[in-house]
């Protein structure tokens, strides 16, 4: 039901924010509710929020302005061009979502066939320069034909002492690595996989998070006793999808965290990793940072892209039956969604039984 209250919906890359009233965010959530996904299910508050987001983005480069109704879609050569000619990342999930809320509408054959053309070639284009999703066999080289059970074997055994004392190097490189292999659930699913986002952590307190938090950052959220709780992630690739998301840690992630922030004396409000000169890290620096951990840890320098396929790759494979929630959960672990983690999955990253 529709309702007077205003919401504000900010578009962060020229950080405007609009007003306006709920009624037709309302009509619009409505509209994806009531349609079901391909094998007969509704649609997960994940992909929900995906498709609004993504149908009210596109309505303020069309309109201006915030959605209203559907009727600008109609224009489906004006909304297309629009969209292969702006930087949205993965635009062929903003045709998707264009589409899907078409096919409800009784729309055109001639409109929608316009846009699923947009939408193939997209993909089409999409698979062609998304080398990091294709198997490379120096990648393939890389695991020594690990499996994430033997990674994390290696991690857990991997000291942090030296002498009888936590050797800084040593605390770090386990810290990093972990972040990508070892944050997992008793069931042996992701709680939460980092990209490159760890430059952009700060350390906050958990009163802080009572109050909004910067989108420019991403925190570890900690409590009076500077023991880690969760993350809380405001600074990644796909926040104009999914907007801020907080994820648990894993019990060895935690003391991980606990044993960094006492030995190097961390203090709120400071980033999480700096570099010698009290700096926050540049993304370049700090890949090469995480590939020189992997190394001394794994004995190869596997890279984030290469260690996110690896956890979700061996997840899937160890975990057929998962549910639809399981999978969304695993999904959102990667903050992508069911559809990328499924062109994440690379067969050729589980070794084969012997």
């Amino acid at each position: 039901m529709a309702t007077s209250s205003k919401r504000v919906y900010k578009v962060r890359k020229e950080g405007k924010a609009f007003e306006y009233d709920g009624g037709a965010l309302d009509s619009l959530e409505q509209d994806f509710k009531g349609m079901a996904t391909k094998k007969g299910t509704s649609l997960s508050p994940q992909t929900l929020k995906s498709y609004i987001s993504k149908i009210n983005r596109i309505a303020i480069m069309i309109t201006g302005k915030p959605y209203e109704n559907s009727k600008f879609l109609m224009d489906a050569d004006k909304v297309i061009k629009a969209i292969e000619n702006s930087t949205l990342k993965s635009k062929k999930d903003y045709l998707a979502a264009i589409s899907k809320l078409l096919r409800g509408k009784n729309t055109s054959d001639d409109v929608l066939e316009k846009y699923g053309k947009a939408m193939t070639k997209e993909k089409d284009g999409e698979v062609k320069t998304r080398g990091d999703n294709i198997a490379k066999k120096k990648d393939i080289q890389k695991t020594n034909g690990k499996t994430l059970k033997d990674i994390q074997k290696e991690i857990e055994d991997y000291n942090i002492m030296v002498n009888g004392k936590i050797d800084d190097d040593r605390l770090i490189n386990k810290l990093l690595v972990s972040f990508y292999f070892m944050n997992m659930d008793n069931k042996g699913l992701p709680l939460f996989i980092p990209r490159n986002d760890l430059p952009e952590f700060k350390i906050v307190s958990l009163n802080r998070t009572r109050k909004p938090l910067s989108p420019e950052y991403n925190y570890l959220v900690v409590d009076s006793n500077n023991k880690p709780m969760k993350i809380i992630m405001k600074n990644y690739k796909t926040k104009a999808t999914y907007g801020t998301q907080s994820f648990k840690l894993s019990p060895l992630l935690m003391s991980l965290l606990e044993k960094y922030l006492n030995e190097f004396n961390k203090k709120m409000g400071e980033y999480l990793f700096v570099d010698k000169h009290g700096n926050p890290f540049k993304h370049t620096t700090f890949s090469n940072m995480i590939e020189g951990a992997m190394k001394d840890i794994l004995g190869s320098k596997i890279g984030v892209d290469l260690a996110r396929q690896i956890v979700i790759s061996n997840v899937y494979n160890d975990n057929a039956l998962m549910t639809i929630n399981e999978k969304n959960e695993v999904a959102r672990a990667f903050l992508h969604s069911v559809n990328v983690a499924n062109e994440y999955v690379r067969p050729d990253l589980i070794p084969k039984e012997k």
